[in-house]
């Protein structure tokens, strides 16, 4: 009889495995409208890269997080419905995400100012046959990033941006980054999860398709929304199933006009694509 109900447990729970992964938390710089804007960025290696680090794990995973800190100072990273964790200069901590995580979690520096300039990311768990894709949107001022990496304090209070970008990139490059860029064929699941890193809300619109919210970790009263458009506040992850009814290229972008452009120029800023196949 035990051996009975081990052999109809287990492959109902699945077996999960155990997954390390690294990231440094470095400081560089992007350049947008040939102006430069110094950020801090999590990214896979101890050089400075301008791709962002996006973890994916399946679902059945238990993830092992080394975070380790380039800079200078220390961050208190938060991660959403876990814990917090502080890494000194020059030293790493360790989070252990457990298997079976049926929601992808956000994680950023508690310092707004410190969200602000890049410290931001998620972690994107993944379910068999469904195609998983991460849009990090952020919004700049290129002065104000260069006040908060020189030190000094800042008012957010007339914060006015001059740079928007999805996963730390403008329009013409998200054609081609993976993350972004959504492919897929009429008919499939396809996840994409949006996390607002910046400090404005973003209304998203999507084109030729409505998409399902499956969750969000700041606005219950969406999930199950059957919608073309909705917002995301500063902080906010969302994730939404698209299933697409027909093939076609179609955008995705900010409402806010300002969004996207770029130095005040269109087009440019949050705009993605969707690229569905027949």
């Amino acid at each position: 009889m035990k051996w009975f109900l081990a052999f109809f447990i287990f492959p109902l729970l699945g077996f999960s495995t155990q997954v390390s992964q690294t990231i440094y938390l470095n400081q560089g710089t992007l350049v947008f409208d040939n102006q430069p804007c110094p950020v801090y960025q999590f990214n896979f290696s101890t050089t400075f890269d301008t791709a962002e680090a996006i973890i994916k794990i399946n679902t059945r995973d238990t993830l092992n997080l080394i975070v380790k800190n380039n800079l200078a100072e220390a961050h208190t990273i938060a991660f959403e419905n876990y814990r917090e964790i502080t890494i000194a200069p020059s030293s790493e901590e360790i989070i252990t995400l457990f298997a079976n995580q049926k929601k992808s979690i956000a994680f950023y520096d508690i310092e707004k100012k410190f969200r602000y300039v890049g410290i931001s990311s998620a972690i994107i768990f993944e379910t068999p046959n469904c195609a998983a894709f991460l849009w990090s949107l952020r919004e700049f001022d290129n002065l104000l990033n260069q006040e908060v990496l020189k030190g000094n304090n800042v008012d957010f209070s007339n914060y006015i941006p001059n740079v928007f970008t999805i996963n730390s990139i403008t329009h013409e490059a998200l054609m081609s980054n993976s993350m972004a860029e959504v492919k897929g064929q009429v008919g499939d699941s396809i996840r994409i999860h949006i996390l607002n890193s910046g400090l404005m809300i973003h209304a998203m619109h999507f084109h030729g398709y409505h998409v399902i919210i499956e969750s969000s970790n700041k606005q219950n009263e969406m999930i199950g929304w059957d919608k073309d458009s909705f917002p995301v506040d500063p902080k906010e992850l969302v994730t939404v199933v698209l299933i697409p009814h027909q093939p076609g290229m179609y955008p995705v972008h900010d409402h806010n006009l300002k969004a996207v452009t770029i130095g005040g120029n269109y087009p440019g800023g949050m705009i993605a694509m969707l690229k569905i196949a027949p």
